[in-house]
This record gives C-alpha cells, sequence and structure tokens, in this order.
C-alpha cells in the first residue's frame, strides 16, 4: 500500500479511516447466519432461498462477500447444511417483502471454505465508529439520520459483510461540522452552499519505526539490554476525537448534489489503517449507493488484511507463557478452539505457568499476531522479536567470533512468537 498525503483529493464520497490500535474486537455472534428474500413458503422457494443465504454466509467467512465468491454452491447442498429457518417480512428500498431467516451448521460452512482454498477470516473482527454527514437538499451538510434511508441501508449491508459497525451521535456542539468537511479534504475550496470554515492544521508527528532498538546498559546487572522505543500517539483528526485501541474510526460525508460552478468537484474517499494511508474512488450515485459502496470497500480492505487464503496449511509450535491458573488454561483452549484459523491445537508440553502446542493453520506469523492483537487476549511477548529477529535469533554471548569453526548446536529461528495470555 503506497503512503499518501492528508491532501490527497479523489472523487464522489469521502471516508477517513484511522486505526490507533487494532487491540479489541467484537464478535460475530451472526457470523453463520442469512437474511434473504424468499418467493413464498414452499419447499422450491426455501431451497433457492438456502443457497442464496449460504452465499451470504460464505461471503461473509470469507471476507469476499456474496458478490465476490468464487465458486458455487447448489441449493440442495446448502439445504443440507442449513440447521433452522423462520419466515418474516421487512421493508427493504421502502418496500416491504417476505423474507427467511437461516442457519447453517458451522463446522461444515467452515469445512466448505477450506476445502476450496477460500480465505478464512474469524469472527473475531475490529469495532467501526462511524461519522457520518450527509447533503441536505439545500446543499449544507448534516449528520446521517437514524431514519435516513442511506443509514438503513449501511446497517443492512454491514450484517452481511459482518462488520461491526456503529454510527456516532454526534451535533455542531460535539463535532463541528465544518471542521468535519475541513479534515475531509483540506484543500477544499469554498462552497457557498456548505459555509466550510478553514481550520489550522497541524504537522503530524513523525513516526517512529518500531523495529529501531536501542542498545542500553543496564544499570543492576551491567548487561546490554534491548529497549524499543515507543511509537508517539496518534494525532487527532478532529478537536478532541482520538481513536481509541478498541475501535476504528471513520469520518466522511455523502454527495448527494452536483458541485457548484466554481467549485473543483470532489473529494473523496480518503482513509487510513493504522499510519497508512491510501485512497478508493466511489462510484457516483445516490445516498444508499454510496453508503453501501462505504461499507463494502471498508470491509474489503479490512477482510484483505485479516482474511487468509486456506492454502498448505501447516503444523507450527506455539508456546504461551502467564497461563496462571487451571481455569485460565480451560479459557486459553476454549479461545484457540474457536480461532477459525486454526484447525487443529495438539498441546505438547506444560511447564508451571508455560503451555506448548502444536497448531494447524494456513496463517504465517505475522498474520497471526496480527489476528490475535485484534482480541487482546494473546499478545506477543515484548521481547519475542515480532518486528524483527525472534529470540532465537539473537547472538548468544558464548558465541564463537566471526571467522570461527562453527558451533555444535546452531539455534533455529522460531516458527511462532512467544505470546502471553491476558486474563
Amino acid at each position: 500500500m503506497r503512503t499518501l498525503t492528508l491532501q490527497t483529493l479523489i472523487t464522489a464520497g469521502c471516508i477517513v479511516l484511522y486505526s490507533a490500535s487494532l487491540a479489541a474486537a467484537h464478535n460475530i455472534g451472526w457470523m453463520y447466519e442469512a437474511d434473504v428474500p424468499v418467493q413464498n413458503q414452499s419447499q422450491a422457494a426455501r431451497v433457492q432461498a438456502a443457497e442464496a443465504g449460504f452465499r451470504q454466509v460464505l461471503g461473509r467467512l470469507t471476507g469476499q462477500g456474496d458478490h465476490g465468491l468464487s465458486i458455487r454452491i447448489s441449493g440442495a447442498s446448502a439445504d443440507r447444511q442449513m440447521t433452522r429457518f423462520s419466515y418474516h417480512s421487512a421493508v427493504v428500498d421502502g418496500r416491504r417483502q417476505p423474507r427467511v431467516k437461516l442457519s447453517f451448521n458451522p463446522s461444515q460452512t467452515l469445512a466448505t471454505a477450506r476445502n476450496s482454498g477460500l480465505p478464512v477470516w474469524g469472527a473475531s473482527r475490529p469495532a467501526v465508529k462511524l461519522y457520518l454527514l450527509v447533503q441536505e437538499e439545500d446543499g449544507a451538510f448534516a449528520p446521517l439520520a437514524e431514519t435516513h434511508p442511506a443509514r438503513q441501508a449501511m446497517t443492512r449491508r454491514a450484517w452481511e459483510r459482518g462488520l461491526v459497525l456503529t454510527f456516532a451521535k454526534f451535533n455542531d456542539s460535539t463535532v463541528p461540522v465544518n471542521a468535519m468537511l475541513e479534515e475531509i479534504n483540506p484543500n477544499r475550496p469554498v462552497d457557498p452552499r456548505a459555509a466550510v470554515q478553514s481550520k489550522a492544521k497541524t504537522t503530524p508527528t513523525p513516526t517512529t519505526d518500531a523495529r529501531v532498538e536501542d542498545r542500553v546498559i543496564d544499570p543492576l546487572t551491567g548487561a546490554p539490554k534491548i529497549v524499543q522505543p515507543v511509537e508517539p500517539p496518534p494525532e487527532p483528526f478532529l478537536p478532541d476525537i482520538i481513536p481509541l485501541e478498541t475501535e476504528i474510526v471513520l469520518v466522511g460525508e455523502i454527495r448527494t448534489l452536483p458541485p457548484a460552478p466554481d467549485v473543483i468537484p470532489g473529494p473523496a474517499f480518503r482513509w487510513a489503517v493504522g499510519r497508512d494511508r491510501d485512497v478508493v474512488e466511489l462510484p457516483v450515485g445516490d445516498a444508499v449507493a454510496q453508503g453501501v459502496a462505504i461499507v463494502d470497500r471498508v470491509t474489503d480492505e479490512l477482510a484483505r488484511r485479516f482474511a487468509i487464503p486456506w492454502v498448505d496449511p501447516q503444523t507450527r509450535t506455539m508456546q504461551v507463557k502467564l497461563v496462571k491458573s487451571i481455569g485460565a488454561y480451560a479459557e486459553l483452549m476454549r479461545y484457540l478452539g474457536r480461532q477459525e484459523l486454526l484447525s487443529r491445537v495438539d498441546l505438547l508440553e506444560a511447564d508451571a505457568q508455560s503451555f506448548a502446542f502444536n497448531v494447524t493453520t494456513p496463517a504465517s506469523a505475522d498474520a497471526l499476531v496480527l489476528v490475535f492483537k485484534v482480541d487482546g487476549r494473546l499478545l506477543p511477548e515484548e521481547s519475542s522479536g515480532i518486528a524483527g529477529s525472534s529470540p532465537a535469533e539473537e547472538i548468544s554471548p558464548d558465541a564463537p567470533p566471526e571467522g570461527s569453526a562453527p558451533a555444535t548446536e546452531v539455534l533455529m529461528p522460531a516458527e511462532l512468537p512467544v505470546f502471553t495470555w491476558q486474563n
């Protein structure tokens, strides 16, 4: 992903996405549930709806969405994996229609994704908080109302895609609209219909590469120790709003009117994930279409980071420390058993508060670290070398000098970093 400046302009709608740290998650309790239209309550109609519902669930599990799946599942096969269903009616796009709620067998659905080599994105996912403006008929911008069709469509699409989305409640007294518009596009020319005011922009704090290590001397032992510098906190992108470590925050607008003749078209769907910046165009359309596109693009980006193709799974050794009781061990085993990216977990050995496991997964060490960090329950040990080398790769004080004969025993790099269990 290329890094862009905050002044980048694009077209259609605009979003800023920022994650201070993916340190917690929400569990998608509806991962294996679907809600689709149905013609009637006949068996043939139900089987047809089961096919659409299974694609909805599989699209959520893989992060690809029902429109992006590369495999086809027959209605009969989907119907066999269904565990329960119930009929109801709902208003969708202003019209009431008959629908059916479906639940599918989790293990069979997961096996379908794995056996097909599809990506797998677990049920623990980052929470997303959205500050969204919509352009009204007079050209001014206002927070997206709860009853607005775009908000209802976005909520429905977020449920379908498995995006944990909440709409922030705000007004001019808490988050000034003009400040939001200015943040969305700092170089925006004045639009007489929106009455945009400029605000001072602070210079972004230079980032510190966490992989850079400073060697210092321990005053107690006199031995060198490694200290990783702390990365500076993120700069707030709106007055008094700094994203929590447990959420991703988005700020943006939906444009429903063409710009005035003296206003440059744009901006933008502009966002950041961590300290990465990128831009993506939204298709031009009405407010509902733009809102749904926002949900799809954000979900696609998160899936790109968290969904792991189930290809060539390997058995790796993982060590977990600070498991302080039998109850904590049982909770750890339940946690590992719920991870969709782990198809097998076997205990190798136990020593005091430390346990070693063999885990079977297609994910790399870095990918597992990222996935576990979302929950905040399994975190890499500070000295485990996530950003650089593992402890096994460090030079031993007793190592022979360079150019001498190699030692009899060679330390091999650890397959996975050492994790600590957050009770």
